[in-house]
């Protein structure tokens, strides 16, 4: 295999990761050094997994006010939703009175808090993260709001962004392919689909807890999405390296999808962080 090649496998991992020492190892493991497959999993599992979801601290100077609460899925969203809020290294911070908190919780919501969801302890929760578009107007980069009250002025979005209010489907699987994203489109109406808002909402509205979700598309209704990447993540939602430099190894003509795949996710979360910054912003104003 060439140099060119292994350069393009180093440039999608280099935009996911960020990191040069991690490439460095990718690079020695596709060149033939043996062996180093499953401790290379381990880490990048070890060093770079997404630290667990932490019971909501409640503010004695703040008891009228209960935190809100992020939840992203993977890793990559919730990195771009704390440098755009500047939140503090444990994730927090308060803004206006109120203690503003984030968390991952796993493609499909698998790694969703434990404890019980409540007004004491929540006020607001927000589900944010990237999604594929069912509505055919929809293209990359776009922001949907699904949930926002009525009764609240709206979030003032970036003029640069295309923002709207909608409706998010869940589904327990990638919706992957134009052909299936249409026929959910028709049966639902829902402009895009992911795979936790209705998980965590009910959660949160059987307590009483308003569940706002933010969304950024990822894929239009006309692209497809192979479902083989989400074997690339390990159960946080953070790429697993020695499986993302193996599947590209092997699926050679796949190299550019995987590129434009990567500068669009770094694209959406981007967006993403802005979206939700503008959200909880108006939030706290109105509280």
């Amino acid at each position: 295999m060439g140099w060119k090649p292994m350069l393009q496998v180093t440039e999608a991992l280099r935009v996911w990761s960020a990191n040069g020492a991690t490439l460095f190892l990718i690079v020695l493991l596709a060149e033939g050094f043996g062996g180093g497959c499953d401790w290379i999993s381990q880490l990048g599992c070890c060093a770079f997994g997404a630290p667990k979801a932490q019971r909501p601290r409640i503010n004695s100077a703040a008891m009228g006010r209960a935190p809100i609460v992020i939840y992203a899925a993977v890793e990559a969203e919730a990195k771009a939703i704390a440098r755009a809020m500047k939140l503090g290294p444990d994730r927090r911070r308060r803004i206006r009175e109120t203690d503003v908190e984030l968390y991952t919780i796993g493609i499909g919501g698998k790694r969703l808090p434990a404890w019980e969801i409540s007004r004491e302890r929540t006020s607001c929760i927000i589900m944010a993260g990237v999604a594929g578009a069912l509505n055919p107007e929809l293209r990359l980069g776009d922001a949907i709001i699904d949930g926002w009250p009525e009764d609240r002025a709206e979030p003032s979005m970036d003029p640069r962004y295309r923002y709207r209010r909608g409706r998010i489907h869940t589904l327990s699987k990638i919706c992957a392919v134009p052909q299936e994203k249409r026929r959910l489109f028709e049966q639902t109406r829902a402009d895009a689909v992911d795979m936790e808002q209705s998980i965590v909402c009910r959660a949160a509205e059987g307590s009483g807890v308003q569940c706002i979700a933010v969304r950024v598309v990822l894929d239009a209704a006309d692209e497809s999405l192979d479902p083989r990447l989400l074997s690339l993540l390990d159960v946080s939602g953070n790429v697993r390296f020695s499986a993302a430099a193996l599947f590209a190894l092997q699926n050679p003509l796949r190299l550019p999808n995987l590129i434009r795949l990567a500068r669009n996710t770094s694209r959406a979360t981007s967006i993403l962080g802005e979206a939700v910054s503008a959200v909880v912003s108006r939030l706290t104003s109105d509280s």
